[in-house]
């Protein structure tokens, strides 16, 4: 991968990633499209398997209630009856026929029995069945029909075979057979679709109870309008109509299909794989950068550590080594300068690069690169740039404040990350003196002290404020926290020099002589055990701003 080097550090991690969302959207449109082709195919073989199921079944059972009608038709005594024009004792002979016929399918059948054309109506029905005989047998090559649901008077879902007697009697006769609709929906009302059972134009049966209640008759649609229409036909001339549209193909799919959860479980293990490469990546380029600020921590100036490519890495390691060299030269030189030059600037450089800080920071950022965090990282590692890349720059004795500012804001966000709740921080500088010349390295200093010795017991938050004024010829700044405070005793000590950081920081006294040396400034300090502590620096404004202060 030395090839994605040439990028910025943020493009890389646009690169890493726009594959990595390509490669998941590819794995995601693949298996989808596939898993869903199956699943579809699936489920209409098995519709039509059901259906065929179902209309085998019909077929067996009408199979026997033909049958046996068919037998009560043909018999010879009742035939004889019939020809005689003897409709009672016809109607009596049939009933003591199938008597036992009734015992065996007692809550199938509702009742058999005889209608003769002509003969006085009972019912709507009875009045009427020659005409329906006549109208649908036409449909048919049988002698018996079918005749679609209905209530009876007995708010029953019932149907009807009809039979026709083929007999030389003064009127046509019929045997007609009352049915349970139960007898034909015990065959779909576990079914997953939704399904209609149809003879000829008349429905006999549904999944859906409330078409059952319609007294006229269903008509059957045709097979050509809806491609989610599946037909099978048996041979008793009924259509087993199974509706796919209603069918929930998508929520059925996910709750149905364990290949697509495999499928998912699958991405997930190849997406943290590939974000495991991403960090062991990014952990191998941090290594050397700490391994460099260490170094240069030790002042060890001799070993040097490679790190290649263009990022900011690179960069910063090249800073690093430019920087590096410049300290090296400035040992070679402070013994030319007089002694309080050379303390103090040693000193300051000492402050600059704390290898306490350093370390404590590439570990913060080591910690974001192995938790995935990769906006912190870019945000962290542009903060240690600023700070290294002002803090190792000892040519001058001032800057401007605004730079100061800048350096101190990279090293809060920094410490922001390590300590998080712990500290909270508010910079408040007034613009008109931003542009000001300032003694270099003293806030950043003052403000890791704070951080050090203010901080309480109880890990309570520390809140730390710096904000400057412009009074006449002068300029204030001022840090001020409310931390645990320093007693009157500790005060005198910290102004003397005699109470030293155990980090072996840059102490105040070292501060208040910089300032004092550099341009003449005051440095004081006021502090109350338990309540806060506050240092004000005092720097003269320069003599070409102070004849046009700002108003």
């Amino acid at each position: 991968m030395k090839w994605i080097h040439r990028f910025k550090f943020k493009y890389q991690l646009y690169i890493l990633f726009s594959f990595l969302i390509l490669f998941l959207l590819f794995v995601y449109q693949f298996s989808f499209v596939n898993l869903w082709r199956s699943f579809y195919t699936d489920t209409l073989s098995q519709a039509h398997s059901a259906n065929n199921q179902i209309a085998q079944n019909i077929s067996t059972r009408l199979d026997y209630l033909i049958d046996s009608t068919s037998d009560f038709a043909t018999d010879t005594t009742l035939c004889s009856y019939l020809e005689n024009g003897d409709y009672f004792s016809a109607s009596a002979y049939l009933d003591n026929l199938s008597n036992s016929f009734s015992q065996i399918n007692v809550g199938k059948v509702r009742s058999i029995r005889l209608v003769a054309e002509g003969e006085e109506p009972t019912d709507e029905f009875t009045r009427t069945i020659g005409q329906i005989f006549r109208e649908n047998i036409s449909a048919t090559m049988n002698n018996y029909i079918f005749i679609g649901t209905k209530l009876n008077s007995r708010n029953e879902l019932i149907f009807n075979l009809v039979y026709r007697i083929s007999v030389s009697a003064p009127s046509p006769c019929y045997i007609c057979l009352e049915i349970y609709e139960s007898e034909i929906y015990t065959y779909i009302n576990q079914s997953n679709f939704a399904i209609n059972i149809y003879y000829h134009n008349s429905l006999i049966s549904s999944t859906n109870r409330n078409a059952l209640y319609n007294q006229s008759l269903s008509k059957l649609s045709s097979p050509s309008i809806s491609e989610n229409l599946i037909h099978t036909s048996n041979s008793k001339d009924f259509l087993i109509e199974t509706d796919m549209s209603g069918y929930d193909f998508q929520n059925r799919f996910y709750q149905n299909y364990l290949s697509v959860i495999l499928y998912i479980i699958g991405a997930v293990i190849i997406t943290a794989i590939f974000l495991l490469v991403i960090v062991r990546y990014l952990e191998k380029r941090f290594g050397l950068l700490n391994q460099k600020i260490q170094l240069l921590g030790d002042w060890n100036f001799t070993r040097e550590i490679v790190i290649e490519g263009n990022d900011e890495f690179s960069q910063l390691s090249l800073v690093i080594d430019e920087n590096r060299q410049k300290i090296w030269n400035l040992l070679q030189e402070v013994n030319n300068t007089n002694r309080m030059r050379r303390h103090a600037e040693i000193k300051a450089l000492r402050s600059q690069i704390n290898s306490h800080f350093l370390f404590n920071a590439l570990s913060t950022i080591k910690w974001l690169a192995k938790t995935g965090q990769l906006y912190l990282i870019e945000k962290s590692v542009g903060y240690l740039s600023t700070f290294l890349h002002f803090s190792l720059r000892i040519e001058e004795d001032t800057v401007c404040l605004r730079k100061e500012a800048e350096q101190l804001d990279a090293y809060l966000n920094l410490e922001k990350l390590k300590f998080q709740d712990e500290i909270n921080f508010h910079i408040a500088i007034d613009e008109d003196i931003m542009d000001l010349p300032c003694a270099k390295v003293i806030l950043q200093p003052i403000v890791e002290n704070s951080i050090s010795h203010a901080r309480r017991d109880d890990r309570s938050c520390l809140n730390i404020v710096i904000y400057g004024w412009r009074e006449g010829e002068n300029y204030s700044i001022v840090i001020e926290d409310d931390g645990r405070g320093m007693t009157p005793q500790q005060l005198q000590d910290f102004k003397e020099g005699k109470l030293i950081p155990k980090n072996n920081g840059y102490g105040l006294k070292n501060i208040m002589e910089r300032v004092k040396f550099i341009n003449g400034g005051t440095v004081t300090l006021e502090s109350e055990v338990g309540v806060y502590t506050k240092v004000i620096i005092t720097q003269p404004v320069p003599a070409e701003n102070t004849k046009n202060p700002p108003v």
